[in-house]
């Protein structure tokens, strides 16, 4: 099942995040990310744009086994700086610099305004996502941006 997500930036800039799913059974009814802030502002030469994504369930303090999770973006708005795993067990994959970011050529989004994608992936084989002893909500991982033009303003 594909979860999306919006976030506007200044009226006009997204940043979509779309759940690719958990894998195998979930004991959860949902999976929840927040981000934090809920909204940004960017301004001209804006740097250290930076997001927490935060993850419950609903029911919360259930276990998964795990979730794939596809954040696309407008890189002519935004300038991909670092992805940072704020929550490491059962990571397995993670773009966590730019050279791994990836064009967005099929728009799997479905949001034309959307050209590139970062992917972050947790797995536990045994259903015991994101950890038996780690009080949810929990911070998943850190995306940091810049502005793309030193001299965009808005849209």
């Amino acid at each position: 099942m594909l979860k999306r997500l919006g976030k506007t930036l200044n009226s006009s800039l997204v940043l979509a995040f779309a759940v690719l799913g958990s894998w195998g059974s979930a004991h959860a009814a949902e999976q929840v990310f927040t981000s934090s802030p809920a909204s940004l502002s960017v301004y001209e030469g804006t740097a250290g744009i930076e997001m927490t994504i935060s993850y419950d369930t609903d029911p919360t303090g259930q276990s998964t086994s795990g979730a794939g999770i596809a954040l696309f973006f407008d890189s002519t708005k935004l300038t991909f700086v670092s992805m940072t795993a704020l929550h490491a067990e059962y990571l397995i994959g993670i773009t966590n610099t730019a050279a791994k970011v990836m064009a967005d050529s099929d728009n799997e989004d479905a949001d034309s305004t959307t050209d590139k994608k970062l992917l972050i992936a947790y797995q536990s084989f045994s259903g015991a996502f994101p950890g038996s002893d780690v009080a949810l909500p929990v911070a998943l991982f850190k995306l940091v941006f810049d502005a793309a033009s030193g001299t965009f303003i808005g849209d």
